[in-house]
Protein backbone atom coordinates (compact mmCIF):
# COMPACT_ATOMS: atom_id res chain seq x y z
CA UNK A 1 0.00 0.00 0.00
CA UNK A 2 2.62 2.33 0.57
CA UNK A 3 4.76 1.48 -2.18
CA UNK A 4 1.36 1.97 -4.44
CA UNK A 5 0.90 5.53 -2.37
CA UNK A 6 4.46 6.50 -3.31
CA UNK A 7 4.57 5.51 -6.65
CA UNK A 8 1.42 7.63 -8.01
CA UNK A 9 3.65 10.54 -6.02
CA UNK A 10 5.89 9.77 -8.72
CA UNK A 11 4.04 10.14 -11.43
CA UNK A 12 2.28 13.17 -10.34
CA UNK A 13 5.67 14.86 -9.29
CA UNK A 14 7.69 14.19 -12.78
CA UNK A 15 5.59 16.01 -15.00
CA UNK A 16 5.76 19.21 -12.65
CA UNK A 17 9.61 19.23 -13.35
CA UNK A 18 9.29 21.01 -16.56
CA UNK A 19 7.34 23.93 -15.00
CA UNK A 20 9.51 24.42 -12.01
CA UNK A 21 11.20 27.47 -14.45
CA UNK A 22 7.60 29.09 -14.89
CA UNK A 23 6.96 28.52 -10.96
CA UNK A 24 10.13 30.44 -10.10
CA UNK A 25 8.48 34.02 -11.86
CA UNK A 26 6.08 34.98 -9.32
CA UNK A 27 4.79 37.69 -11.90
CA UNK A 28 4.25 35.00 -14.18
CA UNK A 29 2.25 33.13 -11.65
CA UNK A 30 0.01 36.34 -10.75
CA UNK A 31 -0.50 37.03 -14.47
CA UNK A 32 -1.62 33.31 -14.96
CA UNK A 33 -3.39 34.14 -11.35
CA UNK A 34 -5.35 36.85 -12.63
CA UNK A 35 -6.69 35.25 -15.98
CA UNK A 36 -8.04 32.37 -14.40
CA UNK A 37 -10.18 34.29 -11.82
CA UNK A 38 -11.77 36.74 -14.68
CA UNK A 39 -12.03 33.08 -16.49
CA UNK A 40 -13.98 31.86 -13.18
CA UNK A 41 -16.28 35.60 -12.91
CA UNK A 42 -17.30 34.56 -16.58
CA UNK A 43 -18.25 31.07 -16.32
CA UNK A 44 -19.99 31.22 -13.15
CA UNK A 45 -21.93 34.04 -13.49
CA UNK A 46 -25.56 33.67 -13.54
CA UNK A 47 -27.81 33.76 -16.86
CA UNK A 48 -29.49 36.67 -15.89
CA UNK A 49 -26.39 39.03 -15.87
CA UNK A 50 -24.98 40.94 -18.34
CA UNK A 51 -21.42 42.01 -17.40
CA UNK A 52 -22.40 43.43 -13.50
CA UNK A 53 -25.83 44.71 -14.33
CA UNK A 54 -28.57 41.79 -12.68
CA UNK A 55 -31.80 42.09 -12.55
CA UNK A 56 -32.44 40.18 -9.25
CA UNK A 57 -35.39 38.02 -8.52
CA UNK A 58 -38.15 38.59 -5.96
CA UNK A 59 -36.37 36.59 -3.90
CA UNK A 60 -33.44 39.68 -3.33
CA UNK A 61 -34.93 41.66 -0.15
CA UNK A 62 -33.72 44.87 1.41
CA UNK A 63 -34.37 43.27 5.17
CA UNK A 64 -31.83 45.11 7.18
CA UNK A 65 -32.62 48.42 8.02
CA UNK A 66 -30.29 50.94 5.66
CA UNK A 67 -30.18 54.87 7.51
CA UNK A 68 -28.45 57.66 5.83
CA UNK A 69 -27.91 61.37 6.60
CA UNK A 70 -27.80 64.14 4.59
CA UNK A 71 -25.15 67.31 5.38
CA UNK A 72 -28.15 68.80 7.38
CA UNK A 73 -28.51 65.91 9.60
CA UNK A 74 -31.59 64.73 8.22
CA UNK A 75 -32.16 60.92 7.88
CA UNK A 76 -33.94 58.71 5.79
CA UNK A 77 -33.57 54.58 5.76
CA UNK A 78 -34.40 52.97 2.33
CA UNK A 79 -36.26 50.04 3.85
CA UNK A 80 -38.80 52.79 5.03
CA UNK A 81 -39.75 54.29 1.67
CA UNK A 82 -42.78 52.15 1.27
CA UNK A 83 -44.81 51.98 -2.71
CA UNK A 84 -41.65 54.10 -3.74
CA UNK A 85 -39.35 53.19 -6.23
CA UNK A 86 -35.68 54.04 -4.91
CA UNK A 87 -32.94 54.68 -6.96
CA UNK A 88 -29.57 54.34 -4.85
CA UNK A 89 -25.71 55.29 -6.07
CA UNK A 90 -22.85 54.47 -3.97
CA UNK A 91 -20.19 56.65 -5.07
CA UNK A 92 -16.78 58.66 -4.34
CA UNK A 93 -15.50 61.48 -4.85
CA UNK A 94 -12.30 59.84 -5.48
CA UNK A 95 -14.09 57.51 -7.80
CA UNK A 96 -13.66 58.24 -11.63
CA UNK A 97 -16.11 56.27 -12.84
CA UNK A 98 -18.66 57.66 -10.33
CA UNK A 99 -17.93 61.20 -11.54
CA UNK A 100 -18.52 60.02 -15.14
CA UNK A 101 -21.87 57.91 -14.73
CA UNK A 102 -22.94 61.46 -12.34
CA UNK A 103 -24.40 63.47 -14.75
CA UNK A 104 -26.71 61.18 -15.91
CA UNK A 105 -28.03 60.12 -12.35
CA UNK A 106 -28.66 64.51 -12.28
CA UNK A 107 -30.61 63.83 -15.42
CA UNK A 108 -32.54 60.86 -14.23
CA UNK A 109 -33.89 62.95 -10.91
CA UNK A 110 -34.63 65.93 -13.30
CA UNK A 111 -36.58 63.73 -15.39
CA UNK A 112 -38.67 62.18 -12.63
CA UNK A 113 -38.62 65.40 -10.07
CA UNK A 114 -42.40 65.77 -10.50
CA UNK A 115 -43.12 62.09 -9.55
CA UNK A 116 -43.00 61.97 -6.10
CA UNK A 117 -42.99 57.87 -5.95
CA UNK A 118 -39.46 57.76 -7.14
CA UNK A 119 -36.65 58.62 -5.24
CA UNK A 120 -32.68 59.42 -5.78
CA UNK A 121 -30.38 58.59 -3.37
CA UNK A 122 -26.64 59.35 -3.72
CA UNK A 123 -24.38 57.73 -1.11
CA UNK A 124 -20.75 58.90 -0.31
CA UNK A 125 -19.05 55.73 0.92
CA UNK A 126 -15.82 58.09 1.64
CA UNK A 127 -18.36 60.39 4.50
CA UNK A 128 -17.25 63.66 2.14
CA UNK A 129 -20.68 65.54 2.49
CA UNK A 130 -19.41 69.17 2.65
CA UNK A 131 -16.98 68.31 -0.74
CA UNK A 132 -19.57 66.66 -2.25
CA UNK A 133 -21.67 69.88 -2.03
CA UNK A 134 -19.48 71.97 -3.32
CA UNK A 135 -18.78 69.61 -6.30
CA UNK A 136 -22.71 69.06 -7.11
CA UNK A 137 -23.05 72.86 -7.36
CA UNK A 138 -19.55 73.36 -9.66
CA UNK A 139 -21.41 70.75 -11.71
CA UNK A 140 -25.17 72.42 -10.79
CA UNK A 141 -26.17 68.95 -9.86
CA UNK A 142 -29.80 69.28 -8.40
CA UNK A 143 -29.14 66.50 -6.29
CA UNK A 144 -28.84 66.13 -2.57
CA UNK A 145 -26.12 63.44 -1.01
CA UNK A 146 -26.04 61.17 1.64
CA UNK A 147 -23.57 58.91 3.65
CA UNK A 148 -24.33 55.69 5.74
CA UNK A 149 -24.89 56.26 9.66
CA UNK A 150 -24.05 52.43 10.21
CA UNK A 151 -23.23 49.60 8.10
CA UNK A 152 -24.81 48.85 4.27
CA UNK A 153 -26.43 45.88 4.32
CA UNK A 154 -24.54 43.42 2.03
CA UNK A 155 -27.30 42.92 -0.37
CA UNK A 156 -26.73 46.24 -2.04
CA UNK A 157 -22.89 47.12 -1.48
CA UNK A 158 -20.52 44.29 -1.80
CA UNK A 159 -17.06 46.66 -2.28
CA UNK A 160 -17.15 47.98 -6.09
CA UNK A 161 -17.91 51.60 -6.96
CA UNK A 162 -19.58 52.56 -8.27
CA UNK A 163 -22.91 50.39 -7.39
CA UNK A 164 -26.03 50.86 -8.06
CA UNK A 165 -29.45 49.53 -6.94
CA UNK A 166 -33.55 49.64 -7.65
CA UNK A 167 -35.63 48.57 -4.71
CA UNK A 168 -39.27 48.90 -5.28
CA UNK A 169 -41.10 47.72 -2.01
CA UNK A 170 -38.03 46.28 -0.50
CA UNK A 171 -37.29 44.10 -3.05
CA UNK A 172 -33.92 45.03 -4.90
CA UNK A 173 -35.18 44.58 -8.48
CA UNK A 174 -31.83 46.33 -10.35
CA UNK A 175 -28.53 46.18 -9.04
CA UNK A 176 -25.31 47.38 -11.54
CA UNK A 177 -21.92 46.77 -10.14
CA UNK A 178 -20.25 49.12 -12.85
CA UNK A 179 -20.58 52.66 -14.66
CA UNK A 180 -23.59 52.83 -16.15
CA UNK A 181 -26.33 55.93 -17.98
CA UNK A 182 -29.44 56.49 -16.06
CA UNK A 183 -30.48 58.51 -19.06
CA UNK A 184 -31.66 56.61 -21.65
CA UNK A 185 -34.71 55.66 -22.90
CA UNK A 186 -34.20 52.27 -21.60
CA UNK A 187 -33.82 53.00 -18.29
CA UNK A 188 -36.57 55.22 -17.76
CA UNK A 189 -38.48 52.86 -19.45
CA UNK A 190 -37.71 50.22 -16.49
CA UNK A 191 -38.32 52.72 -14.12
CA UNK A 192 -41.47 53.79 -16.01
CA UNK A 193 -42.58 49.95 -15.40
CA UNK A 194 -41.94 49.78 -12.05
CA UNK A 195 -43.26 52.78 -10.95
CA UNK A 196 -46.88 51.08 -12.85
CA UNK A 197 -46.93 53.96 -15.76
Amino acid sequence: MNFTTAKRECHISLPLRKYLPVLKKPKLIALIALVLQTALIFVLAPSHSIGRTMHLPDTSRLTEPFVMTDVYGNKMDAALLKNKVVFINFWALTCVPCKAEMPTINALANHYKNDTNFVVLPVDLDHRLQDDIRYFNEKNFTLNVYMPTGVVPQALFMGVLPTTALIKNGKIVFLRQEEGRYDTASFFQLVDSLLGK
